[in-house]
């Protein structure tokens, strides 16, 4: 009786440590499923939507979105492929305008970055930003967002707060933002397999805003003008 006690708490022990193993493995594998996606055959998206307000999107500076109708009810899905750097992409929102149309309280742009593996059709989704109209012109805080941190991939297509290598950075409320314009944006830190696009190498653009408008347009002829 004895030996089949021990026996019987043996193999409990035992059984204990296999189920935890299988549990740990298939963290790890769940894991392991961001790295296939992001350094495999990956593809991006960015899902837009907005309504109620003139606004702007941008994706690592490039202006890929614009909005000028306030009437407008927005919901599209663009590739960004050709845009994001393999380490990290910078989202950013910006509308408004200078003849004091705030942002409706009812207004609200969303950005969602989609990652998709294109060769077993998992899809992710991420949210970056999400503005409104209370948020934009009263709080310092969004708090339609995820927090920062980093996050990782899931079996189930979705995307966790936890150990990953995805990273979320802080949203950043732009100094030029005023009572009636608005930008925010945010970085992102996925590292993927896509080239370094020839654009991330070119040389930056000067300040416009912070200058004269006799410098603008001098740095703007230097551009575009042929030299002697």
């Amino acid at each position: 009786m004895k030996g089949n006690k021990f026996k019987g708490k043996f193999f409990g022990v035992f059984g204990i440590q296999i189920i935890s193993f299988i549990a740990f493995m298939f963290v790890q594998s769940a894991w392991g499923n961001e790295t296939t996606v992001l350094q495999g055959n990956v593809r991006f998206k960015l899902n837009i939507q907005g309504h109620g307000v003139k606004y702007f999107v941008s994706v690592n500076d490039i202006l890929v979105f614009k909005q000028f109708n306030n009437n407008t009810q927005d919901n599209l899905e663009l590739p960004i492929n050709h845009w994001m750097h393999p380490e990290q992409s910078q989202f950013k929102v910006w509308g408004g305008d200078a003849k004091g149309n705030k942002f409706p309280a009812g207004a609200s742009v969303k950005l969602t970055l989609i990652v998709e593996d294109r060769d077993s059709g998992a899809s992710y989704k991420l949210p970056i930003l999400e503005l409104n109209g209370g948020e934009v012109y009263d709080h310092k805080e969004l708090n339609g967002v995820l927090k920062s941190g980093r996050y990782h991939l899931t079996a189930n297509n979705k995307i966790e707060f936890g150990k990953g290598e995805i990273e979320l950075k802080s949203v950043i409320k732009d100094e030029y933002s005023s009572k009636d314009t608005f930008i925010y944006s945010r970085q992102i830190s996925a590292p993927n397999q896509l080239p370094l696009w020839a654009f991330f190498n070119s040389d930056p653009l000067p300040d416009y805003r912070s200058m004269s408008d006799e410098d603008v347009t001098e740095s703007i002829n230097e551009l575009v003008l042929p030299t002697k």
